[in-house]
C-alpha cells in the first residue's frame, strides 16, 4: 500500500513539474516569436509590447517575491538537514519528518520552475528595452 501511495505521489510530482516545464517552453517560444516579429516593426510596437510585459511582471511581482522567500527558506532547511539526520529518520521510520521533507522539496522544485518563468519575462523585457535603444540609434542616424 505504501509503495502504491509513493508511486502515485511521485507521478503527481512528475506531472506538476512537466506542466511547469511546458509553461516555460511555451513562454520561451512566445518570446522568440515576438522578437522575430518586432525586428520588422516600428518603435511604437516595441513600446506597446514592453508595456504589456511590464504589466505582466508587475502583476506577478508579489508572487515572485513569495516564491523566492520560500526557496530561500527551503535551502536553509536543507542545509540544516544533514544526511545523517535524514538517514536517522529513515531508520527510525519518522514518516512525518520524511513526508515534510518530501513536500518541501517538491514545492521548491515546482516553485523554482515558476520563478524561472518569471525570469523569462524579465529577460524578455530586457530584450525589448535593448531593441528600443537600438531603434533610437537607428532613428538618430537616419536623420
Amino acid at each position: 500500500m505504501a509503495n502504491t501511495m509513493q508511486t502515485r505521489t511521485s507521478a503527481d510530482l512528475k506531472q506538476r513539474l512537466q506542466t511547469r516545464l511546458d509553461e516555460a517552453r511555451q513562454r520561451l517560444d512566445g518570446v522568440q516569436k515576438d522578437l522575430q516579429n518586432l525586428r520588422e516593426e516600428d518603435k511604437e510596437s516595441v513600446r506597446a509590447k514592453a508595456a504589456e510585459i511590464r504589466k505582466r511582471i508587475d502583476e506577478h511581482q508579489q508572487k515572485a517575491t513569495e516564491l523566492k522567500t520560500q526557496a530561500a527558506e527551503w535551502l536553509k532547511e536543507k542545509k540544516e538537514q544533514t544526511e545523517d539526520a535524514i538517514s536517522s529518520w529513515r531508520q527510525k521510520l519518522e514518516i512525518k519528518r520524511l513526508i515534510h521533507r518530501a513536500e518541501r522539496a517538491e514545492d521548491y522544485a515546482v516553485n523554482a520552475v515558476a520563478v524561472a518563468i518569471m525570469d523569462i519575462q524579465n529577460a524578455e523585457m530586457a530584450m525589448l528595452e535593448a531593441l528600443e535603444a537600438r531603434l533610437d540609434v537607428e532613428a538618430g542616424a537616419a536623420t
